[in-house]
């Protein structure tokens, strides 16, 4: 019986553990970013019977066919998997050189998850909310034709919630330091990076 109580109480602490981890605000016109991709990979659908938080992180080259999307999922247990994908289409209709990959999480993971939440990956707002207010360092007005977009979707039991950024790392030198949104996804890319290396991969 006392064995049983302490079963239910880890349980507990673990499940209202991942609640308060995982706290997103849902946005009410969702839309996955292919789910002609996700079909054709088999990731169309998120299963919270074994999992309680999924992220999904698409490097998407804007002038290229190569692109990449990387699935975080936590277990209820507390564990965490990665599975990759690496892929090329011209239309997002067809796909071909898929490349799928389960991998191992570095031992550092959960510090590194802890730096994205302080940096806001949970609740950074989309780059079209707040590119207006961002000021330039130069005093010029930044258009970049091609480059990289970087998505992020983020997935609970009852929400769901996504934002996009497009050259973050080429607009960091132009603006001010000041524009705190910027400095956040530059943050969250440099650790995605450390875990994943994505960018030696694309050649970015």
């Amino acid at each position: 019986m006392k064995r049983k109580v302490i079963s239910s109480l880890i349980l507990f602490f673990c499940c209202f553990y991942s609640i308060g981890q995982f706290k997103i605000y849902g946005d009410r016109d969702f839309k996955n970013y292919s789910d002609s991709l996700l079909k054709y990979i088999g990731l169309r659908e998120t299963y919270f019977s074994k999992y309680d938080f999924e992220m999904r992180f698409w490097v998407t080259k804007i002038a290229g066919d190569d692109h990449a999307l990387f699935s975080f999922k936590h277990l209820k247990n507390g564990t965490w998997t990665l599975n990759s994908y690496y892929f090329s289409t011209s239309d997002w209709s067809r796909f071909d050189k898929l490349q799928t990959d389960s991998l191992q999480l570095q031992e550092r993971w959960i510090g590194k998850w802890d730096s994205l939440k302080n940096n806001h990956i949970l609740t950074l707002p989309t780059e079209m909310a707040v590119f207006k207010k961002w000021k330039s360092s130069t005093g010029n007005i930044i258009v970049v034709a091609d480059g990289v977009n970087y998505r992020i979707e983020l997935f609970t039991s009852k929400k769901r919630r996504r934002y996009s950024y497009t050259n973050p790392e080429v607009k960091l030198t132009c603006y001010d330091l000041n524009n705190a949104e910027l400095v956040a996804i530059n943050s969250i890319l440099t650790i995605l990076e450390s875990e994943l290396r994505f960018r030696k991969k694309m050649e970015l």
